[in-house]
């Protein structure tokens, strides 16, 4: 008794009544059976417990060494795989703007529509990297379209003028579903009209073209496709685009249009380059600076 309680009781006990005997003997076996079973779940719930985590471990171990294992096996059936992942990434971006050409812009509730819906684009490069026909699509950056005189004025009013850009950057603005590269479906038949202005006269001359072409003043139907500004360092560089550059009427009624619009001096070089000959052309990053 003293080895349980820590002292002893057993003359206690005998001298006791019979009913404090049960009731001591009832508590003391109450304690004991607590003992027992402590030692009990300790014995059976830790192993468990040990065990439990021992295998959560070692599956997670096992279930990243087989995705692992999997992705190995990817690239052992297939050398080509960041080619691949490279394609399938260029493939995802085509599947996105796809779906943004799908969800066509609207006019408002009273706003005043254009006949055409266009789309704002920006890109911009580091000089002196060639800029290859997937690179350079890749860098063309989708700014949103617009249906309307009022949806225009939202997106030009917080756009930084062209004289404000600085680097080798780009504003395109092209009728919706088309986009501001040479092989364009409906782009690569046609040409483009090239004017350099010097530093300074960039944002004048873009804010009057894009009116001129939102209100058609060029007058030659669905034959305007969109026109660029180009900022250089020495230079900048503003164009707009056509659809057959073999109708030569039209170019030129687009160059008169262009000369007006713009107020160009007489003496003014007005350069039409094709985009068959662009596209014939290695695509370097000089090939790609006036496109």
């Amino acid at each position: 008794m003293e080895g349980v309680l820590g002292f002893n009781l057993l003359p206690c006990v005998i001298n006791s009544s019979p009913f404090d005997m049960f009731v001591f003997f009832l508590l003391l076996t109450q304690a004991v059976l607590k003992g027992v079973m402590r030692i009990l779940m300790y014995l059976l719930i830790c192993p468990c417990f040990r065990c439990f985590i021992y295998y959560h471990n070692h599956l997670s171990l096992l279930f990243n060494c087989s995705l692992k294992d999997d992705d190995s096996g990817d690239h052992d059936q297939d050398q080509g795989s960041p080619k691949n992942c490279e394609k399938e990434k260029n493939e995802d971006e085509d599947k996105e703007q796809n779906n943004a050409k799908k969800k066509m812009v609207v006019p408002g509730p009273g706003e005043h529509p254009l006949q055409y819906n266009y789309t704002f684009w920006y890109s911009r490069r580091t000089p002196g990297r060639p800029a290859s026909t997937q690179s350079y699509e890749q860098n063309i950056k989708q700014i949103g379209g617009f249906a309307s005189v009022e949806q225009f004025w939202r997106f030009y009013s917080h756009m930084i003028r062209p004289g404000d850009l600085t680097g080798h950057s780009d504003f395109h603005l092209f009728k919706e579903g088309i986009k501001p590269m040479w092989e364009d479906d409906a782009n690569k038949m046609g040409g483009k009209w090239i004017i350099r202005l010097r530093k300074g006269l960039a944002s004048r001359c873009w804010e009057n073209l894009i009116l001129a072409m939102l209100g058609e003043q060029f007058m030659v139907g669905e034959e305007i496709c969109g026109a660029v500004v180009s900022v250089r360092f020495q230079e900048d560089i503003i164009s707009i685009w056509n659809k057959t550059a073999s109708d030569q009427a039209t170019s030129g009624r687009i160059r008169d249009t262009l000369r007006r619009v713009l107020n160009l001096p007489p003496n003014t070089i007005m350069e039409y380059k094709t985009h068959t000959d662009s596209i014939k052309r290695p695509h370097t990053a000089s090939a790609r600076e006036i496109s």
